[in-house]
């Protein structure tokens, strides 16, 4: 990624999960000890259906980190994992591991 210097920056990754204040307290220590070395990319991360990204959006401390270094931010959606392919994958493993001579506990 190219920088205001004009020279390449690497890329910092930040996880913001929906799930509480630590993995954006993880993106702002890292940033404090980057700084402007690095380009950000931020995905918000969504770990249930009713996602709430109120602590990243909200507080002091991670506005002032969007305001200084315009960091890229990605919607990740929830997704459920279709219960019907899940069950169909653990039945074709069952048959394979059967296949292969061996037995399931169960």
């Amino acid at each position: 990624m190219r920088g205001c210097r004009g020279h390449w920056r690497p890329l910092y990754r930040g996880w913001c999960s929906d799930t509480g204040p630590g993995s954006v307290e993880s993106v702002l220590a890292w940033a404090s000890r980057l700084q402007d070395r690095f380009e950000y990319v931020i995905v918000e991360n969504a770990t249930n259906a009713l996602a709430d990204f109120t602590y990243w959006r909200s507080t002091e401390p991670a506005n002032r980190f969007r305001e200084a270094f315009t960091p890229e931010t990605l919607q990740m959606e929830f997704r459920l994992r279709n219960l019907k392919t899940l069950s169909g994958n653990m039945e074709s493993n069952s048959g394979r591991l059967q296949a292969a001579g061996l037995r399931l506990m169960s």
